[in-house]
This record gives structure tokens, C-alpha cells and sequence, in this order.
């Protein structure tokens, strides 16, 4: 959570910061991510990564470059041989783009809240033995190349709380993404 407070820094301290004129509304893109949780479950004391599909948009909430946001991701995660996890979650959020002396270049930053759902197989027969699911806090920043069209590189550290299993787990993934604004 100490992340919040360096965030509403950032927030105040650009709040006078506006976007240009001409700055796009809405964006919407896709993507990969790719990463890992320390250990999967509390009590499995299992690592996992994970890789995945990403679909998401936003929406400019004023004059200033502060977005709402929505993701959605798909993939699978691997363990140690024995299982693997496919997943689905679903976010939302806040983010904050700060332009860098040219049009084309921002860095940007921000906090998405969501769920995830795992689906825990059986390597061996490919079924399903345990779901599990989880909150998500996920703060994210990253640098976006272009304005219109444009690409993006960024890093996570999403925080899982286990509603399934007591627990929580931490985990970080590098994202990229490729997009359209209008």
C-alpha cells in the first residue's frame, strides 16, 4: 500500500498539468503480459508464472490526462510440471499520463482494482481439479510511444487476495501493449 501516497504525490503535483487540445478521448488496445507470483497458494508454497492476452480501453475523464480504465486478460500459468492454471480477470481503474517534451512520448501510472479467476488442471488428464479466485490491487507504470497510434511497455506488482484459500500473494508482470486513440 505504499504505493498510494506516491501516486496522490504524482496526482497533486500535475494536477495543473493540462492535456492538449487535441489529445485523444478514448483509446482502446491489445496486447501481452507475462509474469509470475512467489508462490502460487499460502499453503502450497508453489511458485507460478503466467503469460497472457490483454484487451483494454479508456475513457479521458477531463482536461487533464487522467483516464478510467477496463482490462481484460486471458492466458495460462505453469507450476512445476505437475499443473498449470488458466486464467481470466477482469480490472478497472485510474491512470495518470504525463507527456515527456514531445507529443509522442508519456509516461504513465496508475491503480487498477479487479478479479481473477484460476482454473488449476491436471497435467496428466487435462481436467480441472480446483478453482480458486482472487481480488486484485494492481499499480502499474509504463512508457507509451505514440499518440494516435501507439505502443506501450509497462511493469506491474499485482497484489492477489485469495477469497478462495486464506492468503495473499504478491506478483509482478511486464507488459505490451499496441493500440488506437480517437
Amino acid at each position: 500500500m505504499k504505493f498510494l501516497p506516491v501516486l496522490g504525490v504524482l496526482l497533486v503535483a500535475t494536477a495543473s498539468a493540462s492535456a492538449e487540445p487535441d489529445s485523444p478521448k478514448f483509446s482502446v488496445g491489445g496486447g501481452a503480459e507475462i509474469g509470475g507470483i512467489a508462490r502460487e497458494m499460502e499453503y502450497r508454497g508453489r511458485g507460478m508464472e503466467y503469460g497472457g492476452l490483454t484487451l483494454e480501453g479508456s475513457y479521458r475523464l477531463s482536461k487533464r490526462p487522467l483516464f478510467a480504465r477496463a482490462q481484460i486478460a486471458r492466458g495460462i500459468g505453469f507450476g512445476d510440471g505437475s499443473y498449470s492454471h488458466d486464467y481470466l480477470q477482469g480490472r478497472v481503474g485510474l491512470e495518470y499520463r504525463q507527456r515527456l517534451g514531445v507529443d509522442w512520448l508519456h509516461a504513465y501510472g496508475g491503480v487498477d482494482l479487479g478479479v481473477v479467476r484460476l482454473d488449476e488442471m491436471d497435467e496428466m488428464t487435462q481436467r480441472v481439479y480446483e478453482t480458486d479466485a482472487a481480488l486484485l490491487v494492481v499499480p502499474r507504470a509504463g512508457i507509451q510511444i505514440g499518440n494516435r497510434l501507439y505502443g506501450r511497455l509497462g511493469a506491474e506488482v499485482p497484489l492477489y487476495v485469495l477469497l478462495t484459500n486464506p492468503g495473499n500473494e504478491l506478483g509482478f508482470a511486464f507488459t505490451a501493449t499496441f493500440g488506437a486513440s480517437f
